[in-house]
């Protein structure tokens, strides 16, 4: 694979394999020819390799068959010598298009590049390469780039944002697929950006999601002019400087993310108004050198200068000023959160009282052998591990009193567990609601998380019809979330860390505390402010804000193919490649056999493997209309796990890979594309 680093036009060339045709290379560099000087040819490392009938004496033959609706295609077609010919050899062939004649008599140019181009307007491609009657070799192909064009029905983004948002992609030197109109149409709206489509109106710019893409400097002042905005995240990068007022007067402007940068100085009265009176969601933690307005002049740490006293008896006054405000303060604090508790308190045993054994603190300190042995630790709180009565093993989640968040989950999980009971979900075996002092106790899995089962670094290593039985067993579970709950219930975390085996290695779902319920019957989605974990959050959900079943179905996806390959969601790399972008292009270039966890040693039938395969890759394609349901995924499945196949004759679900690649799988088929098409 030639990648965009490698090519001025920033395009990526990926091999093309075909059991008809035979590849030869050359290490010399292949040159442009002066006539195609403002052509933007492929790189001289894609043209060295090329590709000859299998059979000396055969044609050539290629064909593809578009994803997307297109009103005509573009197609280029590159060709050049890379052997030395002797004076009785000749390499002449003609170009047929769709049954149609474009070039006759074409004679490649010894390591110079020529192409040949032709537009379209059918559904599907088919190239012939055909040796002319006086050729004695074969002809050879070397590239081919198909461009589509599409007539949008939607106007023009507004300019205003166009013009702000080309700013600070000039001013962050942000290398993403920002090119073209930024909204139009819906199906390539820049990544990490949403619009609002009103009618006959210009799009607005309305969701910019610029987390961890290494910015460096103040916070751009483009950023003011996108008037519609509801949603910005500058997160986790290195911008430094202070927070600009002009965020504060982006009037549509509901969450506001600065978390993890280096700003400093005052944080703009507007913004923490807005944000007390919940009509904005701001975060803007891990900024040391950052405070509210009312803070900054406090002494920390030594960064503010005190006025001198000249008076004893002053600096005594003000040093007693300073401890009564901070005790009357300090006070105030420890009662707000023990009201929070309290009330958090009163909630959970609402929910689990006479559903669940109660236990004392008292109790929670003995089972757990005064917290001897910790399990895990998690946002709402750390899990212990623990006996009752010396016959029933228990995992104990106690809650942090330090984790704000941890409340509002733990309330979650409770609600969850006070109404959802399922083999392969969790099950909660009681609770503790006694002062501020809050647990849940769960049944114990004595075999850990998957995550840690399929780590390279953990030497038992299990069976093909052990990982393809857990993954029945969670699926199961989702299934029963999604239709088997009124109204249904999404996870929003569905990751290898939250699947936990039993002694049987019997796969169970853990972690509800971000599960959302959905609150009325036909919702197609719900509105909410983006939670999971990367590597498994839902590409789309990420986008667009929009959670829905089928956000889960893709985190299972992730699951699956981590189970099928071994590799993790994130490959530990320097590259850092998402296992969806690894497997698709695995997929141009191996047999499914090579993806397949080698530390099974092929122990596995291909074809289960390939259908389990084509079943995760449904489940990751990026929109979500193309996922199959749970309900789906848990029929396919089984017909692996059963060892009976059936392939379904109309299959609605397809999967395409991530922006980039080109592989694209119905459940029911295996059709690669172009590897050379762009």
């Amino acid at each position: 694979m030639v990648k965009k680093s490698d090519d001025v036009y920033d395009r990526t060339w990926t091999p093309y394999n075909s059991i008809d045709w035979k590849k030869i290379d050359t290490s010399l560099t292949i040159d442009q020819a002066p006539s195609f000087s403002f052509t933007p040819v492929p790189p001289s490392n894609v043209m060295r390799t090329t590709a000859i009938p299998a059979n000396a004496s055969d044609n050539m033959e290629f064909s593809f068959l578009p994803k997307y609706n297109s009103s005509r295609y573009y197609v280029y077609m590159y060709f050049a010598e890379i052997q030395k010919l002797q004076e009785n050899q000749i390499r002449e062939f003609n170009i047929f298009v769709n049954g149609k004649l474009l070039s006759s008599e074409v004679n490649p140019l010894y390591l110079q590049n020529l192409y040949y181009s032709t537009a379209i307007s059918e559904t599907k491609l088919k190239l012939w390469l055909n040796k002319t009657s006086r050729s004695t070799l074969p002809p050879l192909f070397n590239a081919v780039e198909i461009y589509m064009s599409k007539d949008f029905l939607q106007s023009e983004t507004y300019q205003t944002d166009v013009d702000a948002i080309l700013t600070v992609k000039s001013t962050y030197g942000i290398k993403r697929n920002w090119q073209g109109d930024p909204c139009t149409s819906v199906s390539y709206l820049w990544n990490g950006l949403n619009c609002s489509y009103a009618g006959t109106d210009s799009p607005r710019i309305i969701y910019l999601n610029l987390t961890s893409s290494g910015l460096i400097g103040t916070i751009a002042a483009g950023i003011s002019n996108l008037k519609s905005i509801e949603y910005l995240d500058l997160s986790n990068n290195n911008l430094t400087g202070a927070v600009p007022d002009f965020l504060s007067q982006l009037r549509f402007l509901r969450v506001l993310n600065l978390e993890g940068n280096q700003l400093s100085g005052a944080i703009p009265i507007q913004l923490l108004v807005r944000s007390e009176n919940s009509t904005l969601q701001f975060n803007f933690g891990g900024n040391p050198d950052l405070c509210s307005s009312g803070s900054c002049n406090k002494s920390n740490g030594n960064k503010v200068v005190v006025p001198l006293v000249t008076s004893i008896g002053g600096a005594f006054l003000i040093l007693a000023v300073a401890v009564i405000s901070f005790h009357i303060y300090n006070t105030r604090h420890r009662v707000s959160n023990k009201v929070i508790m309290l009330g958090a308190n009163s909630r959970i045993k609402q929910e689990l009282e006479s559903k669940k054994q109660e236990f004392r603190y008292e109790e929670v300190y003995r089972i757990t052998r005064n917290f001897k042995t910790v399990l895990g630790k998690g946002a709402s709180g750390t899990v212990y591990h623990g006996w009752i009565d010396h016959d029933t093993e228990v995992a104990v989640k106690m809650l942090s009193s330090s984790s704000a968040q941890g409340y509002l989950q733990f309330q979650a999980e409770a609600k969850f567990f006070a109404t959802v009971h399922h083999k392969y979900l969790t099950s909660l075996i009681g609770y503790c609601d006694d002062g501020t002092n809050m647990a849940l106790i769960y049944e114990y899995m004595a075999n850990g998380d998957l995550a840690n089962h399929l780590s390279d670094k953990n030497g038992n290593i299990l069976s093909w019809n052990q990982r393809l039985q857990i993954a029945v067993d969670v699926a199961e579970g989702l299934e029963y979330l999604h239709h088997g709950c009124n109204p249904p219930i999404v996870h929003r975390d569905v990751k290898s860390k939250n699947i936990l085996l039993n002694e049987k290695l019997q796969g169970k779902l853990a972690d509800f505390g971000l599960s959302k319920i959905y609150p009325n019957e036909g919702e197609t989605h719900l509105s909410t402010v983006i939670a999971g974990t990367p590597g498994y959050l839902d590409p789309e959900y990420n986008r667009l804000s929009r959670l829905r079943e089928k956000s889960d179905v893709f985190s299972f996806g992730v699951v699956l193919l981590e189970i099928i390959t071994g590799q993790p969601a994130i490959t530990k790399t320097e590259d850092k490649i998402h296992i969806v972008q690894l497997v698709s292009d695995m997929l141009l270039e191996r047999e499914v056999k090579d993806i397949v966890d080698p530390r099974l040693q092929g122990d596995f039938d291909i074809n289960y493997a390939t259908k389990a395969l084509d079943t995760a890759m449904a489940c990751v394609a990026q929109s979500s209309m193309n996922r199959p349901t749970m309900r789906n995924v848990v029929m396919e499945l089984k017909q692996c796990l059963e060892n009976k196949i059936t392939y379904l004759s109309d299959s609605r679900y397809t999967y395409e890979s991530f922006p980039g690649t080109l592989y694209s799988v119905s459940f029911d088929r295996i059709s690669g594309e172009s590897s050379l098409a762009r």
